[in-house]
């Protein structure tokens, strides 16, 4: 749910202040920022953070720049406005992403769950109020599940490229240059550096990528929501389309949103908050519309049993078929297989009841063949809901996405316990370690190391020299 203004800001704070301090910590340690200079930066973040109760806490970077912060003037030098701006989005498109991820694992694999309980229930695809043609109601959900697998793919192609730090643009590039962004981007969690793109061309042909995908797996989930609504009794689905083409809304204004060229890092900012805030919309929308969608398989009972005994357009295709392969013109193959299948129907007879002797007073131009094939279909299709070809193929399908979802899912746990860690406390996911050498004496804390027998006697005899009274002096 995407939180309240205040809420996002001081998230959105612990995401800049947790990029602030291991920055500072990387450059500390090389000697880049002075060690003293970067405790009390840490200092400054933490009190600013501490202000919890504050009802419209101010962004943690605008600060900064209003205090005349000397380590945002040493990034800006280092790696340049846009540059700063840049690492700090890609820090916080990370989660989001992630995010993302993590619904669409979760819907796949409730899909696969809910095929197990539709596997041998048929489903009947129509194109204008026709039914086009019959299969089994697992491998629907099972083909819709590989959909969100390639979402996925696409999703987690953006999040690797997205996960790369931009280093410092210097024409001349040392070693130790490069080893500081080598070591900025490991401590701060990004894979490796990013390659010199023009600004903010890879950000934004990453948003452009994401949205894309997103889009087309919402226009599939309307096709799917429109076949369910004909296989479903009692079910309204006025929801799942309101939240359908809320989503589509969503992601077209991200897809619409421009990151500016410009040099001026609170506009930028501004822009990367105005960004953040629509992405975690259109990933609330994600989840109400696969909760939605699941939904709407609760129980086989909702099956609509007014569609069981229709017949597909792809079965009087085959049959079709079959008599013009044995010579028969196409009219002709057409009016002898409608001719069949309306007498079944009339007469409420199914092909298996069917003898050749019949065939004649049906149309002439039936064939023993073509009854034979209609036998075979409905035989396919009788008991099992679709082909033993079709079932075969979906178990092979399901096992392999459910692999898939599930190796992501439990690395994305791991992910999000980490992130949690940060976002619970909106705190420092990096502890402050000061550098500054320590002067005073080390003083033992109890339970830190068992006394030895010999200490434990000079104690013992210190105390008792602390606590005796003193003897008077003789003679008096």
């Amino acid at each position: 749910m995407v939180p309240n203004s205040a809420t996002f800001q001081r998230l959105d704070n612990a995401r800049v202040v947790d990029f602030l301090t291991v920055s500072a910590g990387v450059l500390a340690q090389t000697s880049t920022f002075n060690s003293k200079d970067a405790d009390s930066l840490r200092l400054s973040l933490t009190s600013m953070q501490s202000a919890s109760g504050d009802p419209s806490p101010q962004p943690v970077l605008t600060e900064l720049l209003g205090q005349n912060s000397e380590f945002v003037a040493l990034l800006t030098t280092r790696y340049g406005v846009l540059g700063l701006s840049r690492n700090i989005l890609r820090h916080s498109l990370r989660e989001v992403f992630g995010q993302t991820l993590e619904y669409l694992d979760n819907w796949g694999e409730d899909l696969l769950k809910k095929s197990q309980l539709f596997f041998n229930r048929p489903f009947y695809v129509f194109v204008d109020g026709i039914c086009e043609r019959r299969t089994i109601f697992a491998s629907v959900l099972v083909e819709f599940s590989d959909l969100i697998a390639q979402a996925t793919k696409e999703v987690t192609a953006t999040l690797q490229d997205v996960n790369l730090f931009v280093p410092n643009n210097f024409v001349v590039n040392n070693t130790d240059d490069q080893k500081i962004d080598l070591q900025m981007a490991d401590a701060l969690g990004f894979d490796h550096l990013a390659p010199n793109t023009l600004p903010l061309l890879g950000e934004s042909m990453v948003l452009r990528r994401f949205t894309f995908c997103l889009r087309n797996l919402v226009q599939s989930v309307a096709q799917y929501a429109e076949q369910i609504r004909h296989n479903l009794r009692n079910q309204s689905d006025s929801r799942l389309q309101a939240s359908i083409s809320l989503l589509k809304a969503q992601l077209q204004l991200i897809e619409s949103l421009e990151l500016p060229h410009t040099l001026d890092l609170k506009t930028l900012e501004w822009h990367r908050h105005n960004l953040l805030v629509n992405l975690m919309a259109a990933n609330d929308s994600l989840a109400e519309v696969s909760e939605l969608q699941v939904s709407l398989l609760s129980k086989t009972e909702d099956l609509n049993p007014n569609i069981s005994e229709l017949i597909s357009a792809d079965t009087l295709r085959q049959l079709t078929s079959q008599l013009i392969n044995e010579g028969i013109q196409v009219m002709q193959a057409q009016k002898a297989v409608s001719a069949m299948l309306h007498y079944c129907t009339n007469h409420q007879v199914k092909a298996s009841q069917l003898i050749s002797s019949e065939l004649a007073k049906i149309d002439p131009n039936l064939t023993v063949a073509s009854l034979e094939l209609y036998k075979k279909i409905e035989s396919e299709r009788s008991v099992a809901g679709g082909s033993s070809e079709i079932k075969k193929r979906s178990l092979l399908r399901h096992d392999e996405l459910l692999k898939i979802f599930t190796a992501r899912k439990n690395r994305n746990t791991a992910i999000a316990l980490l992130l949690g860690a940060l976002l619970t406390a909106c705190g420092v996911k990096t502890p402050p370690k000061s550098e500054i050498s320590e002067d005073r004496p080390a003083v033992a804390y109890r339970d830190e190391a068992p006394a030895t027998p010999e200490q434990d006697v000079n104690v013992k005899a210190t105390d008792k020299n602390k606590t005796a009274k003193p003897v008077a002096p003789a003679g008096k």
